[in-house]
């Protein structure tokens, strides 16, 4: 994948005019197996890796006056921001769903994600469905689930305006 962002923002510093510029740009690839079977009767087993290896996660701040103030050259500018990185994230997941009878099903899981910059999470899931005769059907769910901060959350930093903070852990929900 690859993704590009590109913002101008113009800002009026008396007695200078600017234009700010915000660029990112980020490349990545990922890969997935997963098997799924049915095990026995009533009870279907999901197993899976998930890889994803972001090779570019660039960002960029500058200013230039470009409004016929004297343009300076972007590539001369000594930047506010130029921040380069890269991350992977690995994952495994294991899921049993099983019948109980006709009505009933439970459904235990866990996934773990190491991400290469914040370290490992677990995460559970735990789901049971009762179908009612008459009356529909019925969920109870547990799930946990993890976000990983991403290279703005942790990193961008513009003094004094704004700062990164490279200690954030994985969001947890």
């Amino acid at each position: 994948g690859h993704y590009t962002y590109d913002g101008r923002f113009p800002y009026d510093y008396e007695p200078l005019y600017v234009i700010n510029h915000d660029r990112v740009v980020g490349d990545w690839w990922g890969a997935e197996l997963r098997w799924q079977r049915k095990a026995w009767h009533g009870q279907d087993l999901i197993a899976g890796l998930e890889y994803r290896d972001n090779t570019r996660l660039d960002q960029k701040n500058y200013d230039t006056n470009d409004l016929g103030l004297g343009c300076i050259d972007a590539d001369q500018v000594e930047p506010c921001l130029d921040d380069r990185r890269t991350s992977r994230r690995w994952s495994a997941y294991l899921q049993d769903e099983v019948a109980i009878g006709a009505r009933l099903r439970v459904t235990v899981g866990a996934r773990y994600d190491d991400y290469s910059a914040q370290g490992g999470e677990w995460t559970p899931r735990l789901g049971v469905v009762y179908h009612s005769a008459s009356a529909g059907s019925f969920k109870l769910l547990y799930a946990e689930a993890s976000h990983e901060a991403n290279v703005f959350e942790r990193y961008y930093a513009l003094p004094p305006q704004t700062t990164g903070n490279p200690d954030l852990r994985p969001e947890r929900l």
